[in-house]
């Protein structure tokens, strides 16, 4: 990512033309069955000089019964530039992260279809969609991101089947969506140069359930956090506080963008979560005694985990405040002291091998009364990171692993589990990575892909092959490539 989402790695060289272009495997359409509706948003828009410079248009809701949206992303460019960070906003609210491809001239293209049920209760109401390719163009990088957007709206029983559908497993959404900006002319905070200091406005006594949602990806000189050697560590947490108290943390998934390490890589596969970059969900209902009672300070940073070392910029942040609440009710509670452990096993910063090992625990809970009920809520977190660092002249190995629960106490109890493996060595002759994303929760996900370069002794590539795999509910996909062509498919 560059400026402020500089690409720090070496490309060692710009591909020739692809005939399939670039590609994503998953996901396909939600399976929800045949859009009731369907609004086009952005036909054919480009993104040029445009940073932090937006394209947006007025939204009106179909005049259709519907409880289900995705939004269906095409994009395509035929000049080389870097990869670049996208965002869809709606009334100025976060929604969605994405990237692009790192085109070099070969006339790249792709699609993403992207589930934003969550945000239904912002798809009920006229209002404005935003969408944002931080793009540059010079006399050297000239690639113009062409963008299509298509809003497609389902009436369907079937639950959300995104990865952090667990947040609304109740297939409840929520009744209010705010967001916090720095201030009304920028985007996005960015950690930790940003102090990210929030006040909440008081929450209404008839909220009976609370989320934070928060956008949170490494860029610049932290795009490749997971192979810090030495200074801040290759370990990184986003934490939140309320009140100067814990309110729980996200262990971020270690995106590997479509100029990392070497372009040629994610050509036409790219790497996971690189065109929708997770958020993540916090559950602070047990802070809803203090969320009712007045004006709430919410913070945000970015940590190692290990120690006070700070972290490099750049970190892209936003948050989003999701409430649940009734007409009618009066709601009423006490809240417990939270707790959040931290224990470093290894630390070992600067050697090589340099291994770092922690673990981290967080627990709040609280009392309250909802609706005349009586009931024990809370969030409780367990996380282990573990991370090999191995330098030997010129080649590099890391394996790392990043694993955890978050569960949600009480009578809307839902859990999920991460695990979140990582292999990559980079060397003068070969580049390789291999990483997996799974989730466990009311919906299971998991995907694998496997990539390698081989390069001749002036650093030039001489073949590459890479395979992806998908497999969610029922459904599995496979596809593979050897030097920019796909030639296995299911």
């Amino acid at each position: 990512m560059v400026s402020p989402f500089f690409c720090i790695t070496l490309i060692t060289a710009f591909s020739s033309a692809l005939a399939s272009g670039n590609i994503q495997l998953w996901p396909d359409e939600p399976d929800y069955g045949v859009p009731v509706a369907t609004i086009p948003l952005l036909s054919n828009v480009a993104f040029l000089n445009s940073f932090n410079s937006p394209q947006g248009v007025t939204y009106n809701p179909p005049n259709v019964d519907f409880n289900r949206v995705s939004l269906e992303l095409l994009v395509n460019t035929t000049s080389s530039n870097y990869d670049r960070l996208g965002m869809a906003f709606f009334n100025g609210i976060e929604i969605w992260r994405t990237s692009t491809s790192e085109p070099a001239n070969d006339n790249a293209h792709w699609d993403y279809s992207k589930d934003v049920s969550e945000y239904l209760s912002l798809f009920k109401q006229t209002g404005h969609f935003e969408f944002l390719i931080n793009n540059i163009v010079n006399e050297q990088f000239q690639g113009t991101f062409q963008v299509s957007i298509t809003a497609n709206f389902y009436k369907s029983s079937n639950k959300p089947n995104t990865d952090d559908s667990w947040a609304i497993a109740l297939d409840n959404p929520a009744t209010n969506i705010q967001t916090f900006r720095k201030n009304p002319t920028n985007l996005y905070w960015t950690a930790p140069s940003d102090d990210i200091e929030i006040s909440v406005p008081q929450q209404a006594s008839n909220v009976n359930r609370a989320l934070i949602q928060v956008f949170a990806s490494g860029n610049s000189n932290d795009e490749f956090w997971w192979n810090t050697h030495g200074g801040s560590g290759p370990s990184r947490f986003v934490n939140a506080y309320i009140n100067g108290q814990p309110a729980g943390y996200a262990a971020p998934f270690p995106i590997i963008y479509t100029g990392g390490i070497n372009a040629e890589l994610w050509k036409p596969l790219v790497g996971i979560r690189a065109y929708d970059v997770p958020s993540y969900f916090m559950d602070v209902t047990a802070f809803l005694p203090k969320l009712w009672s007045g004006a709430s300070t919410l913070k945000l940073n970015i940590s190692n985990g290990i120690d006070n070392n700070p972290v490099p910029s750049n970190w892209i942040v936003n948050v989003n405040l999701f409430t649940w609440s009734t007409p009618g009710q009066t709601n009423s509670g006490t809240m417990d002291n939270p707790q959040d452990t931290v224990n470093t096993l290894d630390n070992s910063l600067g050697t090589s091998p340099q291994h770092v090992l922690l673990t981290r625990s967080y627990s709040s809970s609280a009392t309250l009364t909802i609706g005349g009920t009586t009931q024990k809520v809370g969030w409780n977190q367990n996380a282990t990171f573990e991370n090999h660092l191995t330098i030997n002249g010129d080649d590099t190995s890391i394996f790392q692993k990043f694993t955890g629960t978050d569960s949600v106490i009480g009578s809307n109890g839902v859990s999920r589990t991460f695990n979140y493996p990582l292999t990559v060595e980079i060397g003068p002759t070969k580049n390789h990575v291999q990483e997996s994303y799974s989730i466990q929760s009311p919906v299971s996900l998991y995907t694998w892909i496997d990539t390698n370069v081989n390069l001749d002794g002036n650093g030039k590539v001489t073949d590459t092959q890479s395979s992806q795999y998908l497999e969610e509910a029922s459904v599995s996909h496979f596809k593979k490539a050897v030097n920019g062509q796909i030639v296995e498919t299911w």
